[in-house]
């Protein structure tokens, strides 16, 4: 069930006609552009998921907390929330937010954790990422003091943050690397909860990430598609 809130629709006013010889005269007294037309860049997204078991909304609180945040900065991208609520995060809408509700209800609460860990490659079923520049997923216990669209400013087609408490090679993160990368990588873990891949390639970074935790770990259990 798809809940999005009816996009705003203007028209642009034209100025008031002219007479014919007023309109020549005006033609000779503004030249035609010279060079290319700059090309506008398309709009941001960010997503965030509220999946919560049944009467403990914990994460549709903290989604509305970030989504605020967001919009405070002054965004003026899109912002997506995927969740299993009932009700609306915003019972009311925000201009430029879109919420999807999906039917979680099959899946037991125990399992929830997990599930939203999958989701963060199966979600890309939802979104049109061609339609923008980036897209940037947060989870949602993060508070934005600044505007995103700093962040996505750049021409880099992935980035993402690093964890600087912990080591890539940790029990939590090393579930798919090889035994040369455990003996040869010294870097940080890679935070799974806040990332963002441009627009054109964000299906395939994806499906590759699906592609990956669908493989066996290659030790312990670890966290798998939070990698």
């Amino acid at each position: 069930m798809n809940r999005a809130r009816n996009k705003l629709k203007g028209k642009e006013r034209e100025p008031k006609a002219k007479g014919t010889k007023d309109a020549e005269k005006a033609s000779k007294l503004n030249p035609k552009p010279i060079g290319k037309k700059t090309k506008t860049r398309k709009k941001n997204l960010i997503y965030t998921f509220a999946f919560d078991p049944p009467g403990e909304p914990y994460h549709q609180m903290m989604a509305k907390m970030l989504v605020s945040s967001i919009f405070r900065t002054g965004f003026k991208g899109d912002v997506l929330i995927l969740t299993n609520y009932e009700h609306r995060v915003f019972e009311y809408g925000r201009h430029n937010l879109k919420e999807i509700a999906l039917d979680a209800t099959r899946i037991p609460p125990r399992e929830i954790g997990r599930e939203i860990l999958n989701f963060k490659y199966r979600s890309r079923h939802f979104i049109s990422a061609e339609r923008y520049d980036k897209v940037m997923f947060v989870d949602c216990d993060c508070l934005f003091l600044r505007n995103p669209d700093e962040l996505l400013a750049g021409d880099a087609e992935i980035m993402f943050s690093e964890e600087t408490c912990g080591d890539i090679t940790d029990q939590y993160h090393n579930a798919f690397l090889t035994k040369k990368e455990m003996k040869s990588l010294d870097a940080h873990s890679i935070n799974g909860g806040f990332h963002w891949i441009v627009g054109h390639r964000f299906q395939e970074v994806l499906a590759e990430w699906e592609r990956i935790d669908a493989q066996p770990h290659l030790r312990g259990n670890g966290w798998g598609p939070d990698q």
